[in-house]
């Protein structure tokens, strides 16, 4: 994430840019999904704001600590020999340098102090469930699980059906890595199941 936002002078033209759409469409609310500098540009343009939040680790109102996490991966001896380097950083999404470049940003906008990265606000949807992500602590008023996103494409078409053999559905998320769809729709060619991958866009459908 810190490649999006490189110095505090980028972080100001998104924030100023998101800022300007904004106010030329003048909603009455912003819904923020990960995308970061919104939140400040809705706080300058005035407009109240809910976030969408995918992690609730990030939090700090998560039932399992890092250190249990990581414990967690020790099941799963291929995935930690492939993630060594960023299980053993102690920030390895930069987020502490994020943190630093958007209070700075803020301070520049004349916008109060915040601690953290703006991932959520005082009215929050997470799309999980306290089956899946248990909070350690009650959640702060206007803080509500929504449960997780389901199958959504415009027009409103319904998922397309299968036959009797197992389905296999992969996704790797919002940002997705060419090398690893690859690898997966490979590894599973073989396999007497359909297949249904969702590319993002990342490969050639053919």
């Amino acid at each position: 994430m810190d490649g999006f936002y490189p110095d505090t002078e980028n972080l100001i033209r998104f924030i100023e840019c998101d800022r300007e759409l904004i106010e030329a469409e003048a909603p009455d609310v912003v819904v923020i999904d990960m995308r970061l500098p919104s939140m400040p540009a809705a706080e300058l343009a005035g407009v109240p704001v809910v976030t969408i939040s995918h992690f609730l680790p990030t939090t700090g109102y998560t039932s399992l600590t890092s250190r249990q996490r990581k414990l967690g991966m020790l099941r799963h001896p291929l995935y930690v020999a492939g993630r060594i380097g960023s299980i053993l950083d102690r920030d390895p999404f930069r987020a502490r340098v994020l943190s630093e470049r958007f209070a700075e940003a803020r301070r520049r906008l004349g916008l109060p102090p915040r601690e953290g990265l703006p991932m959520t606000g005082a009215c929050t949807a997470f799309t999980t469930t306290p089956f899946l992500d248990p909070p350690a602590r009650p959640f702060p008023d206007g803080w509500h699980y929504a449960g997780p996103v389901t199958w959504s494409v415009s027009g409103g078409e319904p998922p397309p059906e299968h036959g009797d053999r197992p389905l296999v559905f992969t996704s790797q998320g919002t940002l997705g890595a060419r090398s690893a769809i690859k690898e997966v729709v490979r590894s599973l060619s073989g396999l007497d199941a359909e297949i249904a991958v969702v590319t993002m866009g990342a490969v050639d459908h053919g």
